[in-house]
C-alpha cells in the first residue's frame, strides 16, 4: 500500500476516533471502540512485512499516521505507537524465524501488542527489579510494571527484566497476557492521555517461553533505529495535539469568542492582537511539523544505508524535531486561551485536554537532556551515542 493510500486510511480511523474523544476524556472511559477499529484496519500491521501479511509501510508511514491519529485522539495514537513499536522491538532483537513466526500470529488473530516495560520506586527509570528466573522450558517472571500504555487491550506484552546472569544480567521479553500469573491493574490516574490504562501489570511466575527473552544487542547499536523511532512517535503525537489545538482555537475565534470592548473591531477574528497570536501559534506548528518530515527523510536515509553517520545524522534530526514539537505543542495548547478567551475553559468545550495530553506526554523523557545531547553533538560536529533515548 502506498503512502498516499496509507494516509487515506489513518485520516478515515482519525475521523472515527474524533466522534467520542471529547467524551471519553471526561468520563476517563477506555477507547475499546477505538482499538478494535484499527485492530480492523490495514493500519494494525503496517510495518509488518508484506510477506508475512502486513502492510510493509516504512518508518515515514508510521511516523504520519500517528500524527494523524493523535489530531482525532492522541490517547488511542499512543497506544497505536506501542503496539507497532513493540512489535518492532521484537523485530530488532528476537531472532527472525521467531519474530516472523509471531508477527504472522498478530495478522492472523489480530492481536494487539502493549508494553510492560517501566517502573516506579526504583533509582532510575533504567533501574529494574522484575526478575526473569531460568526455568525448564524456558523462564518464569515476576514483578511489578508501570506505565503499561494500553494494557486493557493487551494481547501480548514487551519489556524488559533482570536475570541475575552477568553474562547477561539485562533480557528483553514477549509475553502472553492471558495466562496464569499476569494481573492487570486499571489504576492509571494522569492528567492527560485518561484512558490509556498506563497503569500497573503484576508478574507472579509468569511463564515466558525460552525463544521469547532476547538481548539488547540488536536494539541499540551504531545502526539500528528502534530508539528513533520510539522518539519519532512521540514527537508526531505532539504535533497532532497542536494542530488539534489550533484547530478547535482558529473555530472557536471564528464562532464564539466575542471581541475585547477596547479592540475596536466587530469580531475577535479581527482583532490584530488575537491575529499575532494566532499567526504565532501557526508558525510554531509549521517549523514542528517541518523538523518532523526533515527527521523522517533522515530515518529513511538511515534504513537504506545503515551506517553511523546515516543513524546518526537521523538521531539528531530526530531529537531536533522533538525539541521543536514539545515546545509547540506546549505553546499552542496554552496560547489557546489566550485568543479564545475565558468562556472556552468550560468543562462542556474540554479544551484544557489539549495541555493535559501535551504536558504529560512530553515528560516521558527530559527534553533538556535532548537539548544537551544536540549542543554536544553540534560542538563535537558528531553523532549522539545509541541509547535508549536517542
Amino acid at each position: 500500500m502506498d503512502h498516499e493510500t496509507i494516509m487515506k486510511e489513518a485520516r478515515r480511523v482519525a475521523d472515527e476516533l474524533r466522534s467520542d474523544a471529547l467524551e471519553r476524556d471526561q468520563t476517563k472511559t477506555f477507547p475499546a471502540r477505538g482499538i478494535e477499529v484499527l485492530k480492523a484496519s490495514p493500519l494494525h500491521g503496517l510495518m509488518i512485512a508484506e510477506h508475512l501479511g502486513g502492510l510493509g509501510g516504512n518508518v515515514r508511514d508510521f511516523v504520519f499516521v500517528v500524527e494523524e491519529l493523535a489530531n482525532g485522539d492522541p490517547s488511542v495514537a499512543q497506544m497505536y505507537g506501542v503496539h507497532v513499536t513493540a512489535i518492532d522491538t521484537v523485530r530488532g532483537g528476537a531472532p527472525t524465524d521467531v519474530y516472523e513466526a509471531f508477527a504472522t500470529d498478530v495478522i492472523r488473530d489480530r492481536l494487539w501488542v502493549s508494553n510492560a516495560q517501566a517502573e516506579i520506586g526504583t533509582k532510575t527509570n533504567r533501574d529494574f527489579r522484575t526478575t526473569l528466573q531460568s526455568v525448564e522450558g524456558g523462564w518464569e517472571m515476576t514483578g511489578t510494571k508501570f506505565y503499561c500504555t494500553g494494557s486493557l487491550a493487551a494481547d501480548y506484552f514487551v519489556g524488559g527484566a533482570a536475570t541475575g546472569d552477568p553474562a547477561k544480567p539485562f533480557l528483553m521479553y514477549l509475553a502472553k497476557v492471558d495466562q496464569d500469573g499476569v494481573e492487570v491493574v486499571d489504576d492509571w490516574t494522569g492528567m492527560g492521555q485518561r484512558g490509556t490504562a498506563s497503569g500497573t501489570v503484576e508478574f507472579k511466575n509468569a511463564h515466558v517461553r525460552a525463544e521469547h527473552a532476547f538481548g539488547l544487542e540488536g536494539l541499540i547499536s551504531a545502526t539500528e533505529l528502534a530508539a528513533v523511532i520510539l522518539q519519532g512517535y512521540f514527537t508526531a503525537i505532539f504535533v497532532g495535539i497542536a494542530r488539534a489545538a489550533l484547530d478547535d482555537a482558529i473555530s472557536y475565534v471564528n464562532e464564539r469568542a466575542r471581541p475585547w470592548p477596547t479592540a475596536g473591531v466587530d469580531r475577535a477574528a479581527e482583532d490584530p492582537l488575537v491575529q499575532l497570536r494566532v499567526g504565532d501559534m501557526h508558525i510554531r506548528l509549521l517549523g514542528a511539523a517541518a523538523l518532523l518530515d526533515r527527521a523522517t527523510h533522515a530515518m529513511l536515509d538511515a534504513q537504506a544505508n545503515a551506517t553511523e553517520a546515516t543513524r546518526g545524522a537521523a538521531s539528531l534530526a530526530m531529537a531536533s524535531a522533538k525539541v521543536a514539537a514539545t515546545d509547540a505543542v506546549l505553546s499552542i495548547t496554552e496560547t489557546m486561551f489566550l485568543v479564545c478567551g475565558s468562556s472556552a475553559t468550560l468543562e462542556k468545550y474540554d479544551f484544557d485536554r489539549h495541555w493535559r495530553n501535551a504536558r504529560t506526554l512530553t515528560l516521558h523523557d527530559a527534553v533538556d537532556h535532548k537539548r544537551r545531547i544536540i549542543g554536544d553533538a553540534v560542538l563535537r560536529d558528531g553523532w549522539p551515542a545509541p541509547g535508549p533515548w536517542s
